[in-house]
């Protein structure tokens, strides 16, 4: 389960402005504008700064096997399992260290989302990356990760969530 990483603020742009292919709809593209965006940020920080882990998320766009969000964290929260979902970050502000792998303490079955695990923390055989503002990664769905913020300013993320084929 090897991650990528580039930068791709282009990326970015273009998932928020398509809509029809990656979610399966036939219609012009859909825009969140850079105001909506900031609009939808702030808000998400004042709900971060009261949620036991620091975290806040905002639903942009859903569809059947792709959803968008904006994640703001004010401080380090959960580690993170999801097993029917990757992700594609793209990091919008704030610095982050991204560690995978290891054994998730803790472990616990979110309720009501099949598939959707949490834990305090990543220990063992980790590895750990360091996000900047524009940098791009991928996490197969499966994979342990857990985002650390770094410093004491918010951080800011686009995640793109695709649903992993379902096998026969």
């Amino acid at each position: 389960m090897a991650l990528s990483l580039r930068a791709s603020a282009t990326f970015v742009g273009l998932a928020l402005i398509t809509g029809t292919a990656a979610f399966g709809q036939a219609g012009p593209p859909v825009l969140t504008p850079a105001p909506r965006q900031k609009a939808i940020r702030d808000d998400l920080i004042s709900k971060a700064a009261t949620d036991p882990h620091g975290v806040s998320v905002g639903h942009i766009r859903k569809g059947p096997t792709s959803i968008v969000q904006m994640v703001v964290r004010v401080r380090t929260g959960e580690a993170e399992e999801h097993q029917l979902w990757a992700d594609e970050i793209t990091v919008r502000e704030g610095e982050v260290d991204l560690i995978t792998g290891g054994t998730m303490v803790g472990r616990y079955a979110m309720p009501g989302r099949p598939g959707e695990f949490r834990g305090t923390e990543l220990v063992g055989d980790t590895t750990t990356t360091r996000l900047r503002p524009g940098d791009f990664v991928e996490i197969p769905a499966g994979t342990y990760h857990w985002m650390k913020v770094v410093g004491s300013s918010p951080t800011a993320s686009f995640v793109i969530k695709i649903r992993k084929p379902v096998e026969n």
